[in-house]
């Protein structure tokens, strides 16, 4: 009977143990599972904090390039005043230009005339047509810049998303 008794023991001790060594690969299979879910974790969580910190940075630059708009467009008002108060100025001189010529001005004032026709006159019309260039070229400027910070702004959201979906 004892030795029955010690095979059935020995018996059930291996059983017991084959059991023990199931369990003990099943902590094991769980506990890498664990591992592979924190790496993870720790990825998207490094993934999210690079983003939030470029997405600071884009929005810097925004306020940047938003505040030097504002300034270009602030600019762009005084100059266009200017410009406007050049054509009116310009439109004045052209119609005395094309007035006769009266017969009682005495030759100093005949003489400024030909000088205001001959170099003043085409000093300003030059000088209003680089106002109307820089005017021009700081309202392309400016939609040049806007569509680029929209477009920086649309394709950062869709990346930022694209890396929040599992």
């Amino acid at each position: 009977r004892t030795a029955d008794e010690l095979r059935k023991n020995q018996a059930d001790l291996a059983g017991l143990r084959a059991k023990a060594s199931e369990a003990d690969q099943a902590v094991t299979n769980i506990l890498g599972e664990i591992q592979k879910i924190e790496a993870k974790r720790d990825n998207t969580k490094y993934l999210i904090e690079a983003d939030v910190s470029e997405l600071n940075l884009l929005r810097k630059q925004i306020y940047t390039v938003e505040r030097s708009l504002k300034e270009k467009l602030e600019s762009i008002s005084p100059l266009a005043a200017e410009l406007q108060l050049l054509e009116s100025h310009a439109l004045v001189l052209e119609k005395e230009i094309g007035t006769p010529l009266q017969p009682g001005l005495d030759n100093d004032s005949k003489e400024r005339l030909t000088e205001l026709n001959g170099t003043i006159l085409p000093s300003l019309r030059k000088d209003l047509q680089d106002k109307i260039k820089n005017m021009e070229a700081a309202a392309v400027e400016k939609q040049k810049l806007s569509a680029l910070i929209n477009e920086n702004l649309k394709a950062r959201k869709k990346n930022i998303l694209v890396q929040l979906m599992p």
